[in-house]
């Protein structure tokens, strides 16, 4: 009869602990479903629960399929975590090297009322301004006709290669010559000195006569 009653107890203590094992591996299930559902939504990293401690005896009596879609979600969420602070990784210097970029592009910003040969327009010839952006213009797009026009035929220059530093032209001071002229003090770009054009009106139209 004792050996019937410990027996009876042994058996109980194994279909308990079965039991505590399946119920245990079913909350990490819902624990592991939760967490995946947080990653795929675009929530912070989670922590990855700790794998189901079989209960004593080391018994689990849990189905194949319930083993097989636990070792899937820890693995899923494990890579998904990974995968999540290498983007939080990625981004953080993204907006470092961005923010360096807009510092840099901030620090080397033209002065006002400069104009890049890449935005100048056709503006004509009626002020000195206006040739000096119709310049611009013309040399970026290669109209040589135009472009010959900005200059008086003593400063006309015999190669279009001598004016590629101009890559833009803001002014810096303006002067009203004795005989008519108008001198501009021009800068061209950053570590250049600026130079000085003097144009002078023919007819209405304000062409280059000297540069200094």
């Amino acid at each position: 009869m004792k050996n019937r009653t410990l027996l009876i107890l042994l058996l109980s203590g194994i279909a308990l602990a079965a039991t505590l094992g399946v119920c245990l591996q079913g909350k990490e299930l819902s624990q592991l479903r939760s967490n995946r559902a947080q990653l795929l939504s675009g929530d912070s990293p989670v922590s990855e629960p700790a794998a189901t401690s079989p209960p004593p005896g080391g018994v689990i009596s849990s189905s194949p399929d319930q083993q097989s879609e636990l070792l899937r979600l820890r693995n899923e969420i494990s890579q998904l975590n990974r995968r999540k602070k290498e983007l939080a990784i990625a981004s953080s210097e993204n907006s470092r090297l961005k923010a360096e970029l807009q510092a840099k592009a901030a620090a080397s910003k033209p002065m006002p009322g400069y104009v890049r040969q890449s935005e100048a327009v056709m503006a004509g010839f009626a002020r000195p301004e206006d040739t000096l952006q119709t310049f611009l213009w013309a040399l970026r797009n290669g109209d040589t006709n135009t472009l010959f026009q900005t200059f008086t035929p003593k400063l006309r220059p015999s190669r279009l290669e001598d004016l590629k530093a101009f890559v833009g032209m803001g002014i810096t001071a303006r002067t009203n010559l004795p005989d008519g002229a108008i001198r501009l003090t021009v800068h061209i770009a950053s570590g250049l000195p600026d130079i000085g054009i003097v144009l002078r009106d023919f007819n209405g139209a304000w062409k280059m006569d000297k540069i200094d």
